[in-house]
């Protein structure tokens, strides 16, 4: 694990970025007043095989028993996720936590290798996934801050949150329908941004998200 360190930073859309959309908006100074740790990279196939065999809950996918091993797991719902990282002592990390991982300390970058998109930087195709540590990691050292699997965050999803978040410690909206996802493969280059705040409704098992 990496720990990340406490300290305050702007999140949100980078001004002049031309693919903001307007839930990345307006961009804000955010203080996280603890330093947390984050996984290296996504929760592989293999780690979550662990996990099934040792919960007996849950029974594993035919399709996950033929992915690669050092592949991220997906099609996880939000309380899967939630009870994997209670059983591994960890947790969710909050929007807020995650962005500012995933900028590596670079808060005007509007990707997380730089300014400009770098095709070879992110990890995996647009429409596929590739085994965990494939690509360069970010400032942190954190890898697939941008590509393979969507990764799960703690926080409701609420398209003007920004608007009123806190400036300490957000965690997001108090209750809705939809989770907050981050990263992932994508149809276009918008999502390879940090940014970039996707969702997916807590009732839909079968999507494409891993847990970090």
């Amino acid at each position: 694990m990496v720990l990340i360190p406490a300290g305050t930073f702007q999140m949100g859309a980078v001004p002049g970025d031309e693919l903001a959309e307007e839930s990345e908006r307006p961009r804000h100074k955010v203080t996280l007043t603890n330093a947390y740790y984050m996984d290296v990279n996504e929760v592989t196939v293999d780690q979550w095989k662990l996990f099934v065999s040792a919960v007996k809950k849950r029974a594993l996918e035919v399709w996950q028993a033929k992915t690669p091993g050092d592949e991220p797991i997906f099609n996880v719902d939000h309380r899967a996720a939630t009870a994997y990282g209670a059983w591994a002592s960890a947790e969710l990390p909050t929007e807020a936590q995650w962005e500012r991982a995933a900028k590596g300390g670079q808060d005007d970058n509007v990707y997380p290798w730089g300014k400009v998109d770098i095709a070879d930087r992110r990890s995996g195709e647009m429409y596929s996934m590739v085994k965990v540590r494939s690509y360069v990691p970010n400032a942190y050292g954190l890898y697939d801050m941008a590509g393979n699997a969507k990764e799960w965050c703690a926080d409701y999803y609420d398209a003007s949150y920004y608007a009123r978040s806190p400036d300490t410690d957000p965690t997001g909206a108090a209750s809705g329908e939809e989770r907050v996802v981050r990263s992932g493969w994508n149809v276009s280059v918008q999502g390879w941004r940090p940014v970039r705040r996707p969702t997916v409704t807590r009732s839909r098992v079968a999507i494409v998200a891993a847990t970090r």
